[in-house]
Order: C-alpha cells, then sequence, then structure tokens
C-alpha cells in the first residue's frame, strides 16, 4: 500500500495499520512543508479509504476530502481556512 508515495515508511506502515484494522479515525490532519507530498499523502490515504470513489479523491472532487492550504507568511491553518474549505 502507498508504493507510489517515496520514503516515510514507518508512516505509511502506521496508516496502512489503522486502514487495515477498521479504526481509522473520522477526521485527520497530515501537515508538513511545501514540496514533501504531505497533500498527494493525504489523497493517497483518502483514496484508499473511499475505495469505491477513489478517482474523486485524487481530482479533489470528493465531498468526503478535504485539502487546506496554510495562508500567510507562517503557512498556519486558521479555522476560517478549514470553514472556508468546508463551504
Amino acid at each position: 500500500m502507498f508504493e507510489e508515495f517515496l520514503g516515510n515508511d514507518e508512516l505509511k506502515e502506521e496508516i496502512s495499520a489503522l486502514l487495515e484494522s477498521d479504526s481509522f479515525p473520522h477526521a485527520v490532519f497530515f501537515s508538513g512543508e511545501e514540496g514533501t507530498g504531505c497533500d498527494f499523502f493525504a489523497r493517497l490515504v483518502a483514496a484508499e479509504y473511499l475505495r469505491d470513489r477513489s478517482s474523486l479523491v485524487m481530482r479533489n472532487v470528493h465531498p468526503d476530502f478535504v485539502s487546506v492550504q496554510g495562508s500567510g507568511s507562517s503557512g498556519q491553518v486558521s479555522v476560517s481556512d478549514v470553514r472556508e474549505a468546508l463551504y
């Protein structure tokens, strides 16, 4: 699982175990610096979790997947950033 994502094997193993045990949390927040593949990995995880409609996740049109980019010079994600992405 997650062969497309290079590196970070420990994280991939932990997420795979959660997915396989059916104990995945209702919401997951991945955070990383730009260029680290955080958004791509989040899409891979969501696509695996939402198997039947995974192509919608990769195109960012699945109603149960939201990707939020931080704002300002700090890159922090504010509550308003999340609210804006949801509505």
